[in-house]
């Protein structure tokens, strides 16, 4: 955002223009409002965007305000040039590019009218493609989509950006309004009114190979900037694989004319000045199309950091102490290298190192790199927050000190983990850099040596920097342990010690569970006649309202029904009925039409399956069932447990298991049926697994093992629906998922608290290094999922592989620092209890006792029922992941050989309480109940 910091508002060209054409706009933080019109407001629609760019707006906005306001139209605009330029250099999201004005038409009718009023008042003036719209012709600057007329928060940030469920499909149901970086179609029976009326005129279709020469076989990612592809260069022989890197036009505009263009061309030169150079990657060629330019260059095989970061531990995000040391050596010494020839890099961040296959380190993406001694240019943009220097977000003359600046917030970020950036979400400004504290603050267990070079790095004036990246990399050489093992980087959960826990037994589990049900019953928030619950996310004050088992009302709801059964407490009770009455009520009666069963319609269902038997009140069943109803017709994208298919049949054979149905029993079968059609077969060991593909929008594809989110949560499903139909064809596909997780373990160290071999698992097919082992990826989710087939179908080897995959997870838990059930203590402690429960074993009911005696040091010092969710700071009351899930799994221990896991159940034929799918279904149990009562 070059040259555009510091305006003021009452100044700002666009502001005034506004304040002379239409002085009763309403001014927020981020858009100007007009809220009125002559015509009605509907729900949803066809809106229109009309880019630009921080020269053009005052023009654009000119012109565009002649028609807008004479045909008495709702719109709003970005309110200021700054902000534009935020926006369109992907401050609020790559979704948010070019969508200066956003205009509500009335109807189609108006929406086409305007549009071609609009597209003829700015045809000329520059702007940048809306990614997420649908251009009227080839270079306008009008673009429509089809979507919710729900204002945003002025708060937005990219999150609020991708949208909600606040959309009905033709049938009615509600479907989420997602902003891709790309156009997708609405619902079939949507039909886009600017094809039919003949005033979108189609784009030439573009040739296979980009240029005449580059085949593109794979999308790496997308920012504000552009597209990175892999390509294959047929133009050269032998063909070799290549990197082309796409810069839009427009998009970043600065205050010198200056777009993303510009920093292809200032790439090129720096790769190309210094060709040859390991270090960098080879340029190979350059060309311009439709108004973009790109950029071929070399290839460079790895992955980046902050997937390995990721990948290696989603939840905490940070690296083992060798690893951070390696990272930083490596890169200082690259970075050091750069200054010696004169160039600052200027973004240095987790996505720009590659981890290359050998265990190297190399820098990629140099657009905004800048040639020291060489040039007069002032810079191109200001790199990426939170890891750029104060001098950098000032547009001041780069310096080597600046890249140390950047170096060591990496390092801090990769020692301390999330909390090092968690001052972002207090800041007015995002963009504006902030003072790193103290690293040993957040992490106690870094080596006071090591964290003396981070502190020194990412001091605030430059003067108290190293001066140069050589004298950090000797610095951080020194200081490094020689020889000294492995070290986790982890952070504390509190500063405040805790007190110390009474010893654990059942009746004081029980007691803490109730704790749990009191607190939320003391948090819940009416709205809509019902109950609902807040939940928080890490780092930022940002809450939400949700309705699914994994972190809503339905989940919550469980654990208190669950609680009151066991206890009699009929406030617990009168919570949960509260809960039913919230996702039956107003806000969700319209229908939302989500797969998935800890996320979506089906895990709702289950919930008020559980509630009718729990409560013996039947009337919740046909609840249960008008939301699985809600869902044929509806896509479903995916296909695991969390998000999909899998996930909505574990729904539909409870419904048929309660009900008898046979409705429901077809709506399982048809759903297993595509699984075994989907299922990629690993004939190397007679198993197989499943692609499974992102619920997030632009998320990757993948082979995921785990039981949420891959193969073991299918395998289950599949098992379930084999045990209820007899079908062979089911049990053979589940028993190669079986032979497929076996083929993927991986023996594992650390703790050994029962005797034998420990297993941990990747959380794709192929890799070779186990991440976390937890429900959701990984050996806790895996374990359960061997256990609950082994009752199925006995087998020795998937018993011992279960208790394998427990002893990884013990291996792991001195690790650990959240305190749930989806990737934590609680988590654990389900599947020790289940081992207990499948081989009577007491060593097992001993470790769920030690799992329980350590949620005392997650508790909120003075809340009581209150546990941290992992940071030391954020308390949701989410059962996967927040106190509910605690709460759950203390229920359970009060009852370790009979009660079951909170949403997976019991195991197959374990206790004497009630299962599903009886010789009598809970329907008839609820209603006899109930007339015995009366």
């Amino acid at each position: 955002m070059a040259g555009w910091h510091g305006i003021q508002l009452d100044q700002d060209p666009v502001h005034v223009l506004l304040e002379r054409r239409v002085p009763w706009m309403v001014h927020e933080d981020v858009f100007s409002s007009q809220s009125f019109g002559i015509g009605a407001w509907p729900d949803q629609g066809w809106k229109l965007h009309i880019s630009a760019t921080p020269v053009s707006a005052v023009e654009v906005l000119d012109r565009a305000l002649d028609v807008l306001v004479a045909s008495g139209t709702r719109f709003k605009v970005v309110s200021s040039r700054n902000l534009l330029a935020a926006m369109n250099s992907g401050a609020f999201g790559a979704t948010q590019i070019g969508k200066f004005i956003t205009v509500y038409p009335t109807d189609d009718a108006e929406a086409v009218r305007l549009a071609v009023a609009l597209d003829r008042a700015t045809h000329g003036r520059a702007g940048p493609r809306v990614p997420s719209d649908r251009p009227l012709r080839q270079g306008s600057l009008v673009h429509y989509r089809y979507g919710s007329f729900r204002l945003l928060p002025e708060s937005i940030t990219a999150e609020h950006a991708d949208g909600g469920y606040d959309l009905l499909d033709p049938d009615g149901r509600l479907m989420e309004d997602v902003r891709l970086t790309f156009y997708r179609r609405p619902p079939d029976g949507i039909i886009d009114p600017f094809e039919a009326a003949g005033v979108r005129i189609t784009p030439p279709p573009r040739s296979r190979l980009l240029h005449d020469r580059y085949l593109i076989v794979d999308a790496l990612g997308q920012s504000a900037r552009g597209g990175v592809f892999r390509a294959v260069d047929v133009g050269v022989r032998p063909a070799r694989l290549c990197l082309v890197k796409e810069y839009w036009h427009d998009v970043g505009l600065d205050a010198y004319g200056r777009d993303a263009r510009d920093w292809a061309v200032n790439e090129q030169h720096i790769l190309t000045r210094l060709t040859g150079d390991p270090a960098l990657p080879c340029w190979f060629d350059s060309f311009e199309q439709d108004g973009d330019s790109y950029l071929v260059i070399e290839y460079v095989e790895g992955t980046s950091l902050d997937r390995v970061i990721t990948e290696h531990d989603p939840i905490r995000n940070r690296l083992e102490l060798s690893d951070v040391i390696a990272v930083g050596l490596a890169t200082a010494d690259a970075l050091a290298h750069l200054h010696e020839n004169d160039i600052i890099f200027r973004d240095f961040k987790p996505a720009n190192v590659v981890e290359t296959p050998e265990g190297g380190y190399r820098l990629i993406d140099f657009g905004i790199a800048y040639e020291r001694r060489r040039t007069n240019s002032p810079p191109l943009s200001i790199g990426s927050p939170p890891f750029y220097p104060p001098e950098q977000y000032l547009m001041q003359t780069p310096a080597p000190t600046d890249d140390v600046f950047a170096w060591g917030a990496v390092l801090h970020y990769l020692a301390a983990g999330e909390v090092s950036i968690e001052s972002l979400s207090a800041q007015d400004d995002f963009l504006e850099p902030f003072r790193r504290k103290p690293v040993r603050e957040l992490n106690a267990l870094l080596p006071p040596a090591v964290a003396e070079v981070i502190d020194r790095a990412v001091a605030w004036a430059p003067s108290e920097r190293y001066q140069s990246m050589r004298a950090a990399q000797a610095a951080l050489a020194r200081a490094a342990p020689q020889g000294a093992p492995d070290v986790t980087i982890e952070r504390s959960i509190s500063t405040a010690a805790p007190q110390p826990p009474p010893p654990i037994n059942s009746a004081t589990a029980l007691a803490l569970a109730r704790e749990v049900g009191d607190a939320l019953c003391r948090n819940a928030v009416e709205e809509a006649g019902g109950l609902c619950w807040e939940r928080r996310f890490d780092r930022s004050e940002r809450t939400e309202r949700g309705p699914d088992l994994y972190g809503g009302a339905a989940g919550v709801g469980l654990f208190l029904a669950e609680l009151g059964r066991a206890t009699g407490d009929e406030r617990y009770l009168s919570a949960a009925r509260g809960a039913a009455r919230w996702l039956s009520g107003p806000v969700w009666g319209r229908g939302r039409s989500q797969h998935g069963f800890h996320n979506g319609e089906a895990g709702i269902a289950y919930f008020l399956l559980r509630l009718a038997d729990l409560l013996e009140q039947p009337g919740y069943i046909d609840a249960a069932i008008m939301r699985l109803r809600r869902l044929r017709g509806a896509t479903c994208p995916t296909v695991d447990l969390m998000y999909g298919s899998a996930g909505t049949m574990l729904g539909s054979l409870a419904c048929h298991a309660v009900t008898g149905e046979a409705e429901f029993m077809r709506d399982a079968r048809t759903i297993g049926d595509h699984l075994l059609t989907t299922a990629l077969p690993l004939d190397d060991v007679n198993g197989c697994y499943w692609e499974v593909l992102s619920a997030f929008p632009g998320g990757p594809v993948a082979p995921y093992l785990g039981l949420l989110h891959g193969s073991a949560g299918i395998g289950l499903a599949l098992a379930q629906l084999a045990d209820r139909t007899g079908d062979e064809r089911y049990l053979r596909t589940t028993q190669a998922v079986a032979e497929l997780l076996k083929s993927q373990g991986i023996p594992a160290t650390g703790r050994q608290a029962v005797d034998g071999v420990a297993i941990a698992w990747p959380v794709s097919v192929g890799e070779d290094r186990p991440r976390m082992q937890a429900q959701c990826h990984g050996a806790g989710g895996i374990g359960q999922f061997f256990l609950r087939l082994d009752r199925l179908v006995p087998d020795p080897s998937y018993q011992s592989t279960a208790q394998a995959a427990a002893r990884a997870v013990i291996a792991q838990s001195c690790a650990d620092t959240s305190s749930g059930i989806c990737h934590g203590i609680s988590g654990a402690g389900h599947l020790m209890l289940d081992c207990y429960q499948a081989s009577g074993q007491p060593q097992w009911r001993k470790l769920a006792y030690e799992f329980a005696y350590s949620l005392a040091n997650y508790r909120v010092p003075d809340q009581p029922g209150k546990y941290f969710m992992q940071d030391g700071r954020t308390v949701s009351p989410d059962l996967m992941i927040g106190y509910a899930g605690v709460g759950s799994f203390l229920l359970r221990i009060a009852n370790p050989a009979d009660a079951p896991d909170p949403i997976l159940g019991r195991l197959p034929g374990a206790g004497n309480a009630r299962e599903w799918g009886g010789n009598e279904s809970v329907r008839e149990n609820a209603t006899r109940a109930s007339r015995q009562a009366e």
